[in-house]
């Protein structure tokens, strides 16, 4: 398989390095589950990243997992009671990763731009999830 030439994988790769911030605050606060998930989504995504290659198995992995995740936080959301909030910012990102998706075969790096958008917007929400006050 040819790799990528990406040239900001590693930033996306760093990036994904940080969703250990909402996966510890998730654990402070006793919110288990989405640390774990949250810590399993370093792995998938870092796998991915370290080496971004189309249609591998990282690839599938991660993205699977993922869309999986954002289910389950739109569940959680709803279960905590904070969907006003949440919801709000879920769909901001997933609009921002749509664009990821439509621009990623541009030369200018617009996708990679969306992209760690939507990395930093998934974080932001986590921990607004999270956060006991």
């Amino acid at each position: 398989m040819k790799k990528n030439n990406f040239a900001y994988s590693n930033i996306l790769w760093t990036s994904s390095i940080f969703f250990i911030i909402p996966s510890l605050i998730a654990f402070y606060n006793k919110h288990y589950d989405i640390s774990l998930l949250s810590f399993i989504l370093i792995i998938s995504s870092c796998c991915f990243w370290s080496n971004p290659v189309k249609n591998t198995l990282a690839r599938k992995i991660d993205v699977i997992y993922v869309r999986t995740l954002q289910f389950y936080k739109i569940y959680k959301t709803f279960k905590l009671n904070k969907q006003y909030i949440i919801l709000p910012l879920i769909t901001l990102y997933f609009i921002i990763y749509l664009l990821s998706c439509y621009t990623k075969n541009k030369k200018d790096y617009t996708s990679f731009y969306f992209h760690l958008l939507f990395h930093i917007l998934a974080n932001i929400s986590t921990i607004i999830l999270v956060f006991n006050p």
